[in-house]
């Protein structure tokens, strides 16, 4: 069972929306130090950023930035608009949550450590990821309470899973894919860059895209990223690979991700079988949720979801379109059932090629959804059972049209297909329709078909010529006798 879809305070309530991360164990290698990010200590030196919080305190005066309001909570950390009083600009803090900054009793574990281990890591990645569908970050440090921080850009706009929400409801199927693919496009452009880095996100969704007010894209929320490819990394990012402590294949925790998304390698013990193609999986997770309104796991409970996302077990499109939802353009459908295919080896492996088939999509979609129409008003005239000739004909023209539109459009043969055959069974009792039976059986690609309707069009043609023959002669035969019956009557009368 789903549920309609809406992330509304979603890392707030555990379930198939939340971010999970299994690093309960050490998030690094246990022979490694994970207390020397930027110390939590306010005369640690110059990793501290002073911040001003808006308390009275006679010290706000000294402060370089100043927060005034939050703007989103997650996890493990919140977001605040802020001002940067050196530059006089508007920027966004995010910084860990206090109420996360507390040690765990019964763990043995340094939990505040490991938060903050994970959210300095975060920062780094981000900050090595210069895109501008990747939002860049401007500082790290600590705030006088010793909480971290980071000051990054601030885009001004919405989050695009309250985008989807509000327009799943409001715009037509139409208009919906386009604007929405689009963004996607942007988001599969910003992961495919990242993969040229080495680098895979691991939890892509739309609450983790800011659409800006002028069209911007930002992927956001790089917490979950991990190297799996050190190659890659070494070259195009060696700064960052000099951090021992950067989270890789081997030493990433698993399963970690978003149950309602997931891949099915997301779902395992180790971090062994991540790699871009799980980011290509996700990507066709959204590709899911614009297509048919939910996610593939939106379960009710976090268990279920994951369950589920261990074995690929969504429900495949063709049946959602069979149920009766909204409209799935065959293209995307292709493309997202081979972006979501369980087994890695048989996946699309690279964002970039999900990115171009978005494009080639959105290039041509009016063409290819004006074509599509055609062929559902198709399929609905053949659907019928008070279907007449008049209206074979009519379907016959609409399919010349839609395929005109696009050639490729995977629909069309299948129903010239029905249409040639129903047209041909239609013809037996009238001649003046054969030739047009004929030709539509020789626009058939299938050969076995096409010889097979043309040859019963043809024995029934020569059956009704034989009939016509027949009943001609009859006729014949009938007035002569007509006629012989009447020179007997009229001889007889002289006589």
């Amino acid at each position: 069972m789903t549920r309609p879809y809406d992330e509304t305070g979603e890392e707030d309530r555990p379930g198939p929306w939340t971010s999970i991360n299994r690093s309960v164990g050490p998030a690094y290698p246990s022979d490694l130090p994970t207390t020397d990010p930027p110390p939590r200590r306010e005369d640690s030196g110059p990793a501290a950023i002073p911040v001003h919080v808006r308390d009275g305190s006679p010290a706000a005066k000294e402060q370089e930035f100043v927060l005034e309001t939050r703007i989103a909570r997650g996890g493990f950390g919140e977001v605040w608009r802020a001002t940067q009083t050196a530059l006089k600009r508007t920027v966004a803090i995010k910084r860990l949550r206090a109420d996360r900054l507390t040690p765990d009793p019964e763990s043995t574990d340094d939990r505040v450590a490991l938060v903050e281990a994970a959210f300095h890591m975060e920062a780094l990645i981000t900050a090595n990821l210069n895109h501008p569908n990747i939002a860049p970050i401007h500082d790290l440090g600590t705030d006088r309470q010793g909480r971290m921080l980071l000051a990054m850009k601030l885009v001004e706009g919405e989050l695009w899973s309250e985008k989807i929400r509000i327009d799943l409801s409001r715009v037509n199927v139409r208009d919906f894919l386009a604007t929405h693919v689009a963004i996607l496009a942007d988001v599969a452009q910003a992961v495919h860059f990242a993969h040229s880095r080495g680098i895979v996100h691991r939890d892509l969704k739309p609450s983790q895209v800011i659409v800006g007010h002028y069209g911007e894209v930002q992927l956001m929320d790089w917490g979950l990223a991990l190297v799996c490819d050190e190659g890659l990394a070494g070259r195009h990012l060696p700064k960052l690979m000099e951090d021992s402590r950067v989270p890789t294949r081997a030493t990433g925790m698993n399963p970690g991700g978003t149950p309602a998304y997931m891949a099915p390698e997301q779902t395992e013990d180790t971090c062994a079988r991540i790699g871009p193609h799980t980011d290509v999986f996700l990507l066709g997770s959204i590709l899911y949720l614009l297509l048919t309104g939910n996610a593939p796991y939106a379960d009710k409970d976090m268990e279920t979801s994951m369950s589920r996302a261990a074995k690929s077990g969504y429900t495949p499109l063709a049946d959602v379109a069979a149920a009766g939802g909204r409209y799935i353009p065959p293209e995307l459908s292709r493309l997202c059932a081979l972006a979501m295919h369980p087994t890695v080896h048989e996946r699309l492996s690279v964002a970039a090629e999900f990115h171009k088939a978005l494009n080639d999509y959105l290039a041509d979609s009016g063409r290819k959804w004006d074509s599509a129409q055609l062929t559902a008003q198709v399929r609905r005239t053949l659907e019928r059972e008070d279907a007449r000739l008049n209206d074979l004909e009519i379907a016959d023209s609409l399919l010349g049209n839609a395929e005109g539109l696009w050639r490729e459009n995977p629909d069309i043969e299948p129903l010239r297909k029905i249409v040639a055959s129903t047209y041909a069974a239609m013809s037996t009792v009238q001649d003046a329709t054969l030739a047009s039976a004929i030709l539509r059986a020789t626009r058939l690609r299938d050969h076995q078909l096409r010889t097979y309707l043309i040859l019963h069009i043809e024995r029934v043609y020569a059956s009704m010529k034989r009939r016509k023959s027949f009943i001609t002669e009859l006729i014949v035969a009938a007035t002569l006798v007509a006629l012989g019956m009447a020179l007997l009557v009229v001889r007889r009368m002289l006589l």
